[in-house]
């Protein structure tokens, strides 16, 4: 069994690592986002693994506080990454017609 404190830690981390993607976008830095998506993943990937059905009112709150956090910089980040994407297809379009 998983412990309470593993489920919230990983939440945590989960949530600081969509906030730094989030500042990695506000900065452009497009290149550092892949790694640490796929390390969103691993995290997820280790979250659907735990059992967190002994959590407490308590802990609840913190957890719900956490997904609320990681739900907000999640939209953030695809507000900042969805014109890049735009803006990638237009640019590979512009080149085909070229060729």
């Amino acid at each position: 069994m998983t412990s309470l404190d593993e489920v919230l830690a990983c939440y945590g981390e989960l949530a600081g690592t969509v906030a730094r993607m989030v500042e990695l976008a506000r900065a452009r830095r497009w290149d550092a986002l892949p790694g640490l998506d796929a390390h969103c993943s691993s995290l997820v990937g280790r979250l659907r693994e735990m059992d967190g059905d002994a959590l407490s009112g308590i802990e609840r709150s913190r957890l719900a506080a956490l997904a609320s956090r990681i739900r907000s910089d999640q939209e953030a980040l695809s507000s900042l990454v969805r014109p890049q994407f735009v803006h990638l297809v237009q640019r590979m379009a512009e080149l085909q017609r070229a060729s």
